[in-house]
């Protein structure tokens, strides 16, 4: 995932889903690491999502390789779930993030960008499960774009796309 740290990065990153674009059938996108080599968005942040049940040579690779492209802009994202294993996960995801010297940042799944926009998602969800809106709600919980991350000193940060409107 990429976050636009900058408007030259909100170009550089709106760059690389034209050609994304351009490279797929219509309606789609296709990415490989050639294409984001080529077209390196160097104002973004990278939010590595990786799957904890992969193999840590495939983390390894893709560890080594992130590192080499987006360096300091690469961060490591946690998303805990509250599925009953979330010390759990957190514990590996600070074991990957150790030993490849990459900051950790919460991700929590954003699934809008307002929270005034919760009534269309519980629509939406309400539709693709077959059932009535209040019984596709998502458990009373609004998640929004902004995101937390650790530092290196063990303080927070908090990165959040300026087109975001902070309310509170």
């Amino acid at each position: 995932m990429l976050l636009a740290r900058t408007r030259r990065g909100y170009g550089q990153l709106s760059h690389l889903i034209s050609c994304a674009r351009r490279a797929a059938a219509k309606g789609g996108y296709w990415v490989d690491r050639q294409m984001v080599e080529d077209n390196l968005p160097e104002e973004c942040f990278a939010l590595w999502l990786p799957h904890s049940a992969n193999a840590a040579e495939r983390h390894a690779c893709q560890a080594a390789w992130l590192e080499r492209i987006f360096g300091t802009n690469l961060r490591l994202g946690v998303q805990l779930h509250l599925q009953g294993d979330d010390r759990g996960e957190l514990r590996r995801m600070t074991q990957l993030g150790n030993r490849f010297g990459i900051t950790l940042c919460a991700a929590g799944g954003v699934l809008m960008h307002e929270p005034s926009r919760r009534v269309l998602l519980d629509t939406l969800a309400a539709i693709r499960l077959g059932r009535a809106s209040r019984q596709a709600r998502l458990c009373g919980r609004v998640q929004t774009t902004s995101a937390t991350c650790a530092t290196a000193d063990g303080s927070r940060s908090c990165i959040r796309p300026s087109s975001a409107r902070r309310d509170g």
